[in-house]
């Protein structure tokens, strides 16, 4: 009968990652193992800039300091994850969209955020998908749904 144990390496010299070693002491199979914690790190203290030069010729250069605390230490599309997450927070502000919010009295109880919707403002036929919504009752007021929707289209990339 094989009896199974891990060992743990020091938690303080290896403050970012996790290392566990199995062992046994015969042959015998392992049939459910399982790791709690937190698969992806804090990354303090980390940098990268990036820019799009077409942008920069254009506009000029403006500074922006988004911060992502948690990243993990494998590659995102054959890069760190840190650099695939700015790359995609660049392309995603460098889209020129309208946001608005709606509000109505209707209960819209189906509605979720990630929802596309179609909607016709002052004449005018508007498509997005909706990035927030708050639903409000007050005591002695009437119902209220609130709607945050960023316009997309043809040309956005959704």
């Amino acid at each position: 009968m094989a009896v199974h144990s891990y060992s743990q390496y020091d938690v303080t010299t290896n403050h970012d990652r996790a290392l566990l070693r199995l062992n046994k002491t015969a042959d015998g199979d392992l049939y459910r193992a399982s790791i709690h914690g937190r698969p992806i790190i804090l990354d303090l203290n980390r940098s990268c800039f990036m820019r799009d030069i077409e942008e920069v010729n254009t506009y000029g250069t403006v500074a922006l300091n988004v911060t992502g605390s948690y990243f993990s230490e494998h590659n995102i599309n054959g890069r760190p994850h840190y650099e695939d997450w700015v790359s995609r927070e660049l392309t995603e502000r460098l889209q020129n969209r309208r946001e608005f919010t709606v509000k109505t009295h209707r209960g819209i109880f189906n509605a979720r955020v990630g929802a596309k919707v179609k909607i016709e403002v002052r004449n005018e036929k508007v498509e997005g998908v909706i990035t927030a919504l708050s639903l409000r009752y007050r005591k002695n007021e009437a119902f209220v749904a609130s709607f945050k929707i960023r316009e997309w289209g043809a040309g956005n990339g959704e």
